[in-house]
Order: C-alpha cells, then sequence, then structure tokens
C-alpha cells in the first residue's frame, strides 16, 4: 500500500541498487571469473556491463557507479578499483570500503532531505485537531477526522470517499498500533496541499471481530506527492512506540496541548536512539 511502502522506504538503510562495470584487458575468461567473484562476495553490488577491450574515453558515457578494472584506468569520471581477477583479500577489502563509503554518504544525504521536509507539527495545525465523545461506525470516524482538512480547502470530498472506498477493499491495513489509525487516499484522489488531522475519542472504537484493536487516535495524512510528508511520517511512526508519549496524547483535552506535547517529545527522537 501506498503508506506501507512509504514506511518501508524510510526504513531502507543500505542501498542494494549499487552497480559496477567491469574493465578488462580482453581476455573474457577472466571477466566471466571476476564477475562470478563480485557476485559471490557482493550479491548487492550488480555488474551492469563488462568491457573487455578499452580506452578511457569509453567509459565517460557509461552509467554507474564504480568501475572494477584488472588495469589501470585514469581520467575517468567514475571512480576505480584496480583488482586482480581472483579478488584478493585487499581487494575484497577495497570494495568494502568503498561500499560502506557510499552507504554512508547516501544515509547524510537522506538525512538533510528528511531535515528540509515538514516536521509533524508543520503538518498538524490546531485547527485541524478534534476531539469527540464517541462514534459508532467507522464510517463516521473516516468522515469526523477528514472533515477539517475539507473545510480548510486542504483535501477535497472525493478525498474522503476514496479512503472509504480503499477500506471497504482492503480493510483497515493503516492501523499503526497502539490505537492509533492513519488514514489516506492517493495523492491525486483529491489533496489540494500537504496537511494532517487529528481525531481523539473519548471512548475507544471497538472495530468489529476485534480487526483492528480498539482504536481512539485517528489521524488523516494528504501526501501532496511521494516524498514530502516523509519526515512527518517518520516521527509519528516512532513516537507512538512509546507508551508515555501515547499516554499524554490520550490526556489532552484541546488542540493546543497535542501541540506542547509534540514539541516536547520530537526533540527526544534523536537522544531516544
Amino acid at each position: 500500500m501506498y503508506l506501507l511502502s512509504a514506511l518501508e522506504r524510510l526504513r531502507t538503510v543500505e542501498d542494494s541498487h549499487l552497480s559496477a562495470i567491469i574493465a578488462n584487458d580482453g581476455v573474457r575468461a577472466k571477466s566471466s571469473l571476476l564477475q562470478s567473484r563480485l557476485e559471490y562476495e557482493f550479491p548487492n553490488l550488480r555488474v551492469v556491463k563488462t568491457i573487455n577491450r578499452f580506452v578511457a574515453a569509453s567509459f565517460n558515457d557509461l552509467e554507474g557507479d564504480l568501475i572494477i578494472s584488472t588495469l589501470p584506468i585514469e581520467n575517468t569520471r567514475l571512480p576505480v578499483i584496480e583488482v586482480q581477477p581472483f579478488l584478493e583479500i585487499d581487494d575484497i577489502k577495497s570494495i568494502q570500503r568503498w561500499i560502506a563509503e557510499k552507504n554512508q554518504s547516501k544515509r547524510k544525504q537522506d538525512l538533510r532531505l528528511l531535515d528540509q521536509q515538514n516536521s509533524l507539527v508543520d503538518l498538524l495545525k490546531l485547527a485541524h485537531i478534534t476531539f469527540s465523545s464517541g462514534v459508532n461506525s467507522w464510517r463516521k470516524i473516516v468522515t469526523l477526522a477528514s472533515r477539517p482538512l475539507i473545510n480548510s480547502g486542504a483535501i477535497q470530498e472525493r478525498y474522503l470517499a476514496a479512503m472509504i472506498n480503499l477500506i471497504e477493499k482492503y480493510g483497515f491495513y493503516m492501523y499503526m498500533g497502539s490505537g492509533v489509525l492513519l488514514l489516506h487516499a492517493k495523492p491525486t484522489d483529491g489533496v489540494n496541499q500537504l496537511c494532517m488531522s487529528m481525531l481523539k475519542l473519548e471512548k475507544p472504537f471497538r472495530f468489529e471481530k476485534g480487526t483492528p484493536p480498539d482504536t481512539n487516535l485517528i489521524f488523516v495524512l494528504g501526501a501532496a506527492n511521494d516524498s514530502s510528508h516523509l519526515t512527518a511520517l517518520f516521527q509519528l511512526n516512532e513516537l507512538i512506540q512509546y507508551p508515555d508519549f501515547i499516554s499524554g496524547i490520550r490526556n489532552t483535552k484541546k488542540p493546543s496541548e497535542v501541540a506542547n506535547i509534540l514539541w516536547q517529545w520530537l526533540p527526544k527522537l534523536t537522544e531516544l536512539k
């Protein structure tokens, strides 16, 4: 699903799509041996091309992350690691260091990207936080939780219909645990701007057959694209793992109290890791 795939992207630590180009002196047996050794030692490093006779200029238009060569190569735009065809211990260590550095750089880029995105407190505006004593149907939950976003023009009425259709088709796959439900549909289903709302029920709603468990915190996410909401989504997913945060939210009586708890807990996410 859309939300679950977004969470999975956030949990990805290493890049499993690094690509390498093999360069060899012309003996095809060496290239075959080298490729076999690479595939065995580095299953996440994909060999995308093999060049058996080459000059430096032939690499300028190649797409890849790394050149692994049995001969010296200079003046190329891609990094080059010179190795023996059978991959000796030092060769393996050199490739391992390059992969580690590449993944570390990727993680730093991802963190910088997340820092530039909207935080949970940016999305969850006071006017979009509501409270209700209780409801008698799950459709009422979806309607009440969505109404502030519809009233403010952040989402369209058809977004509400899309969420109901998704639930009727797939069930409540949007349950996040700890009595928290995150409702959403696709950006193309009627999102005018990135937004989020929260509905707190004083009396938890009990679903038929107990699936999902009793729920009293309902969030509606309106994602305008595939990435701008990821920071807020990550923060919410992390925060609900802490019972003290959940109990604090459940004890709130007005929107400003919810905002205060978010401001108190968001700085702690880094400390708690």
